[in-house]
């Protein structure tokens, strides 16, 4: 193995976080969420640095000082994607980047289904967060299972295609994940570790005014178009536009293709 980062890697408390690359917001919220959460409790998140689920749940570890492993399908010298650079330099420093190929190997199809047998016998459970039907996700989930992991899945939206992976591995008995107490209560000695670690404390609800908040109750995880907020939230177009603006300036919503929003958070 090539290595970047901190060692060892304490593999009695890793959990592994994986998804699509094409993660919806929901998607990418819940696994940063479920990182932070568990990486809080002293448990080490693993992940395979792809767009998406696992450059969400990576940057959740990190983002509360937590220590994250990324095992990559290309050698250490061409991280991929090219987008996810800052965030490779970031876990090379601050958690552990790993490989089984050498130095001057690129990216290829073939090698990040290989490298999912190392990501997943590194953990002592896999999450799987969203996934489509045909899904390097899935490929982890079954070499879990292989290798006498636990797996976990997200339930999704049933009308969206990047939750009938997930959904479907409910379906066969994976044990589903709504919250980190899910995944816990599978390792007693983790769960006992967790007890004993600072509470999490959710982050105080932010302050709006009467018509900031009747439009940002309308916004989820989902786009909601801007005609949809109008009519509903009862407000002119005129108003409607300054009080979306009013919420990106605080970060509490962002603009999506097409005139839609969603929450940050």
């Amino acid at each position: 193995m090539y290595v970047r980062g901190k060692l060892p890697v304490d593999t009695s408390c890793t959990i592994g976080i994986v998804g699509t690359r094409r993660g919806t917001q929901y998607g990418k919220l819940v696994a940063a969420r479920f990182a932070s959460q568990l990486a809080l409790k002293g448990i080490l998140i693993v992940s395979g640095l792809a767009a998406g689920i696992d450059a969400a749940a990576h940057q959740g570890a990190l983002d509360v000082g937590g220590h994250t492993v990324a095992v990559l399908g290309c050698g250490l010298d061409y991280p991929y994607p090219k987008t996810n650079q800052p965030l490779f330099e970031r876990i090379a420093v601050e958690g552990t980047a790993m490989s089984e190929y050498p130095l001057g190997t690129r990216p290829a199809k073939w090698t990040f289904p290989q490298r999912n047998r190392i990501l997943s016998g590194l953990c002592r459970g896999v999450v799987v967060v969203q996934a489509p039907l045909r899904s390097g996700s899935l490929i982890t989930a079954r070499l879990a299972l292989e290798q006498g992991r636990e797996v976990f899945a997200v339930p999704g939206n049933i009308t969206t295609a990047t939750s009938a992976g997930t959904n479907n591995l409910i379906r066969q008995g994976a044990k589903i994940a709504e919250t980190i107490n899910d995944i816990l209560e599978e390792f007693p000695d983790l769960r006992s570790m967790a007890e004993r670690a600072p509470a999490f404390e959710e982050p105080e609800e932010v302050s709006l005014g009467a018509r900031e908040r009747r439009v940002y109750d309308l916004i989820g995880l989902d786009p909601v178009h801007v005609d949809d907020i109008i009519a509903r939230a009862d407000l002119s177009p005129t108003e409607a536009s300054h009080v979306l603006l009013l919420l990106q300036l605080d970060d509490l919503i962002a603009e999506v293709d097409g005139g839609c929003y969603v929450r940050r958070s």
